[in-house]
């Protein structure tokens, strides 16, 4: 392993038997599912997936490694990478029970911001079965779980987010 290792929240399924453990390894991208017996379901390389070098790595000073997860129905994984230096995010949904990526991978940039924004947290919704990514900057992803092509970004906020929990979805 790097360096410069950075991870900084452990997702867990809707039962609370795998959690998902979303981390940069000096600039790759890594999504790894673990049981609660402490067993590797799955080490899905992200970098491989969407295709993106390994430039784009962490802004020192912060833990967040510009990678998200979420889980989603049928304990499927949502997806969210950030390179920081394109301004791109790219995501897609993922099994890991079989192995396999579910939809494309959309890539979107998100204009007018700087080399220090960064994807603080993603949040799915069951109500709208919509998956949630808030950046550091202020900018806002909804993006449809079914077809992940189907997405917006906002701005939603000038200032800076900080730390961030879902209530009452």
């Amino acid at each position: 392993m790097g360096e410069y290792i950075k991870m900084n929240h452990i997702e867990q399924s809707k039962e609370g038997d795998v959690y998902a453990i979303a981390y940069q390894d000096n600039g790759k991208f890594f999504v790894e599912c673990i049981d609660n017996k402490g067993e590797v379901k799955d080490k899905l390389d992200v970098s491989e997936t969407v295709v993106v070098d390994d430039q784009s790595k962490p802004i020192t000073g912060f833990w967040e490694p510009l990678i998200t997860c979420a889980f989603i129905p049928n304990d499927d994984l949502f997806i969210s990478v950030y390179h920081r230096f394109q301004k791109k995010q790219y995501h897609f949904t993922y099994s890991y029970k079989e192995k396999k990526t579910l939809s494309q991978v959309v890539v979107s940039e998100i204009k007018d911001c700087t080399p220090l924004n960064f994807p603080i947290k993603s949040f799915y919704s069951s109500v709208t079965n919509n998956c949630h990514t808030f950046y550091r900057q202020g900018y806002g992803y909804t993006v449809n779980t079914s077809d992940p092509s189907n997405y917006w970004c906002e701005q939603i906020t000038t200032a800076d987010l900080g730390a961030m929990y879902l209530l009452f979805d």
